[in-house]
């Protein structure tokens, strides 16, 4: 179990959770402050023709409205450490790819288990590509 909690996954969705949460809290706090707005207003006030706009549209969709774009923008603040660690590791397995075996992935040490692991598999990985290419060329040389 306690595995699972420090999974990758896990904490997407603990992310994912979290930015629901944020955004839930902004628009309840807009919801709030215009139904106190509302409750004090006079029908000469401009705001009253929105009002009456958000009554034919429907409150929940407005909110929905304003809810929906707000989680996602908070989900994108929160993984944003996350795509930057995925962004070096796959730039460095570019630069594996592309020949270049002296690379190295430099992610800060406060990185997550996750992150270890694929730095250690793609180091690995650029010895053994590395082994094998001195060997061949070494073998394509005596020939």
């Amino acid at each position: 179990m306690a595995n699972k909690i420090r999974s990758f996954r896990f904490k997407m969705i603990q992310l994912f959770v979290l930015s629901l949460l944020c955004s839930g809290t902004i628009t309840f706090l807009i919801y709030k402050v215009l139904q106190f707005y509302y409750h004090t207003t006079r029908f000469e006030d401009p705001l009253t023709k929105f009002r009456y706009f958000m009554r034919e549209v429907g409150d929940l969709n407005v909110f929905l409205i304003i809810f929906i774009p707000l989680s996602f923008y908070f989900f994108f603040l929160l993984t944003k450490r996350y795509s930057l660690y995925f962004q070096e590791i796959s730039r460095g397995i570019n630069l594996l790819a592309n020949g270049d075996f002296n690379s190295k992935i430099n992610i800060r040490p406060s990185s997550k288990t996750l992150h270890v692991i694929l730095i250690w598999q793609v180091k690995s990985c650029s010895k053994r590509w590395r082994g094998g290419t001195l060997r061949r060329t070494a073998k394509n040389n005596w020939c």
